[in-house]
């Protein structure tokens, strides 16, 4: 009579095989579920598109949330580390290139309501801007630059709503901290950027003794009482 007999090391390899087979057709089969998932959440109109999920990107898609608006994202890295962040708060990603035209199609860009163009890279965050308007040419588009000298430029040639430089953004935050005061808010009125800080003036404050209207021109700013 005959006896099969296997190898214990024989064993081990199978197990270890079939275990690396189970978690990676779970990964694959994970990461498609959550893909179709989140085509499928995509808003039909009255969204605001948001391309890049870097530190600004994250932010700023948390706020508008916070704010009760709907927002998709468009982000180019499935390892990007703040998908989960995102995904906790219901907001959909789709996963693709925003400067090509059928990305920007796919996020129904001309029902939406703004794109807001925030990846670290100047020149695809102009070209996700030109193609978004060349799609939907009434939605309103703003632009993260970070060279400021090129954002004021860009604002100029281009027709979108608004092109920012982040160092330009929070140079007042820095100045507001130097002086001892807090950033109350922050907007745009035409091509202004306004801020709205407030500080207390203690003898050893630069305005200490100064008249209002004799600090407010030599900070160029205009003071509210």
């Amino acid at each position: 009579m005959a006896l099969n007999i296997y190898d214990c090391d024989d064993v081990d390899w199978y197990a270890v095989v079939g275990i690396f087979y189970a978690i990676l057709n779970d990964f694959i089969l994970g990461s498609r579920l959550r893909n179709f998932w989140d085509a499928a959440r995509v808003p039909q109109r009255n969204h605001i598109v948001v391309c890049g999920l870097g530190s600004i990107g994250v932010q700023t898609a948390l706020q508008l949330v916070s704010y009760g608006y709907e927002v998709l994202i468009i982000e180019r890295d499935l390892n990007n580390r703040f998908l989960d962040t995102v995904r906790s708060q219901n907001i959909p990603v789709i996963h693709g290139d925003a400067s090509l035209p059928t990305t920007l199609k796919a996020a129904n860009l001309d029902k939406a309501e703004c794109l807001l163009a925030l990846t670290s890279n100047d020149t695809a965050n102009l070209e996700i801007a030109l193609n978004a308007k060349g799609i939907a040419p009434r939605c309103r588009v703003i632009v993260r630059y970070d060279d400021p000298y090129y954002a004021s430029m860009a604002h100029e040639v281009f027709d979108f709503e608004a092109v920012l430089s982040p160092p330009e953004i929070a140079a007042p935050a820095f100045a507001s901290a130097a002086l001892g005061g807090r950033i109350l808010g922050n907007g745009i009125v035409s091509d202004s950027l306004w801020v709205a800080i407030a500080t207390m003036i203690t003898p050893n404050h630069p305005f200490c003794g100064k008249p209002v209207c004799e600090a407010s021109t030599q900070a160029d700013f205009f003071l509210s009482i």
